[in-house]
């Protein structure tokens, strides 16, 4: 809420066209002592990490009347610069260097130092002051103190009307963020500042109680927080702190490159999230597009980190997708022992393509209930390990035929793979998600959809849903692509496409799948 300044009418700080996205405000709401009005208020502000266009303000209003501040910005407009900032709302008028009239959804009168090199780290106080009266109001003064160097610097003065009196039992020190619109959370420079504890008439009334408040409106809550100290508040913003998760079942919008290739993190730039180790797996299946000539149906997943893989996006033909598809994925560190497995794996198929694969630790004697695959590497040349049909799969592993982008099967060359297998139908830990595995065969339509029921419902829709073809997984139509969606507590619907990216029409298809209601945990 920077103003202009000496003698020109303002319209706020050359504000930003709509964000498309808006940070949530941090707040420090004061409460004073019961008074009818108190003539001074000091707060002292370090900026500890100098974001640009930032200011870092305390909020003051009068018993009678409106409401003015005082406060730092760094990157101000129009000249860029730091100042000290001092305005009241409804004033009638001002006096100093540098100050005028303004206009900020009503008129008021702004005095500014501009520029005004405060340093990072280095506490300010911030003062107002009542001034005397005369015919037309009283004169409140702004200062700021460098408190190392002890130079104390004269703002303005401002006058209002005699009838508001002193300042109100109430105030409020905030951080607000006025520079160019952002796309994502994450562009939005970093911020963070303490605001110490203010205090009123000369330093002899402390603050009754305090409470620090981040807004609720706004688009990025994990960039904003407040982290209250002793004798004061930290306030911080444009930095998240990734919430640490252990499995993630999830879906994104995204749009490849020219190559197919896009990076997709595990958790919204919102709410980001991340690993503690590279996760074990990452599984891809496709949701959309579901028709059309850029069906989400050939899809590898590789260069996995602790926040992010690399997807490849091929259509039903082969070639790179390049605009915009949505994906669900699994990714997991470990699964629940006894009940899940997360590997990622190497094997060389035979000449037909099969390969197979021994689980890590089986469970003596059972077989799972669903194991879903999908490809890792490689993820370019001719053999990309598009379709993982796991034909069969026993208590000590599985059989999985690979095919490449063209329909074909991958021979006698090297893959890399992700699976999961469970061997529970339906895992409640608690907490972190419930999830639903099966092996089921449906009959496809005459468009190659099918309904697909859950053993058991979910206690909400699920937030990610892999899945992989079983059968057949040999002649004219495997069960090469699944592309799924409409996910509901008791199901979802699957399209099936065979290895030369054709729908498998009125015909029997067995898959397996793991849904999860709850998307990270």
């Amino acid at each position: 809420m920077g103003l202009l300044g000496a003698g020109l009418v303002a319209v706020a700080p050359a504000p930003p066209a709509a964000a498309a996205v808006a940070p949530n405000g941090t707040y420090s709401n004061w409460t004073w002592p019961a008074s009818s009005g108190y003539y001074n208020m000091d707060e002292r502000l370090t900026v500890i990490n100098a974001g640009a266009h930032y200011f870092w303000s305390h909020q003051f209003g009068f018993v009678g009347g409106d409401v003015g501040y005082i406060g730092l910005q760094n990157g101000s407009y129009p000249n860029n610069t730091k100042i000290a900032l001092y305005s009241v709302w409804g004033a009638n008028a001002a006096e100093g260097p540098n100050c005028g009239p303004f206009v900020e959804g009503s008129p008021g009168y702004t005095c500014r130092l501009d520029p005004y090199n405060w340093v990072t780290g280095r506490a300010y106080r911030l003062r107002i002051w009542a001034n005397g009266t005369d015919s037309q109001g009283e004169w409140w003064e702004g200062w700021v103190q460098d408190t190392v160097t002890g130079t104390d610097t004269y703002i303005g003065r401002i006058r209002v009307p005699t009838a508001w009196g002193w300042l109100t039992t109430g105030s409020v020190s905030f951080t607000e963020y006025f520079g160019p619109q952002v796309n994502l959370c994450s562009q939005f420079p970093w911020a963070k500042a303490q605001f110490d504890f203010p205090t009123a008439n000369a330093g002899t009334v402390q603050i009754s109680s305090h409470v620090p408040t981040v807004s609720s409106t706004g688009n990025c809550p994990a960039y904003s927080r407040i982290y209250p100290q002793p004798g004061a508040d930290v306030h911080e913003m444009g930095h998240a702190i990734p919430v640490t998760v252990s499995r993630v079942d999830s879906s994104a919008t995204v749009t490849p490159d020219s190559t197919g290739r896009v990076t997709i993190p595990y958790c919204p730039d919102a709410n980001p999230c991340q690993f503690s180790a590279v996760p074990a797996d990452v599984v891809v299946t496709g949701r959309s597009p579901i028709g059309g000539p850029g069906i989400a149906a050939n899809l590898v997943a590789y260069g996995r980190t602790t926040t992010a893989f690399t997807l490849r996006a091929l259509n039903q033909s082969g070639n790179p997708i390049t605009s915009p598809v949505v994906v669900y994925y699994h990714a997991q560190l470990n699964g629940t022992p006894g009940t899940e497995e997360d590997r990622t794996v190497s094997v060389t198929p035979n000449s037909s393509g099969y390969a197979t694969v021994n689980y890590a630790n089986p469970v003596a004697g059972v077989v799972p209930t669903a194991v879903v695959a999908s490809g890792v590497s490689p993820d370019g040349g001719p053999d990309i390990p598009v379709s993982l049909v796991v034909s069969s799969k026993t208590a000590t592993g599985f059989t999985v035929r690979a095919l490449n982008q063209s329909g074909a099967a991958i021979a006698s060359n090297s893959i890399t793979l992700s699976y999961f297998a469970a061997w529970t139908g339906y895992l409640d830990p608690g907490s972190g998600g419930v999830s639903v595995n099966g092996t089921t065969a449906v009959t496809t339509d005459s468009s190659g959809y099918a309904t697909v029921t859950f053993g058991q419902a979910l206690p909400s829709a699920p937030t990610g849903m892999v899945a992989s073809g079983v059968s057949p997984s040999a002649g004219g139509s495997i069960a090469a692509s699944l592309v799924v969606d409409t996910p509901s507590t008791t199901g979802f619907r699957v399209r099936v496409l065979n290895q030369n990216g054709a729908v498998v029409a009125s015909q029997s298809v067995t898959l397996s799948y793991h849904a999860v209601a709850g998307a990270a945990g």
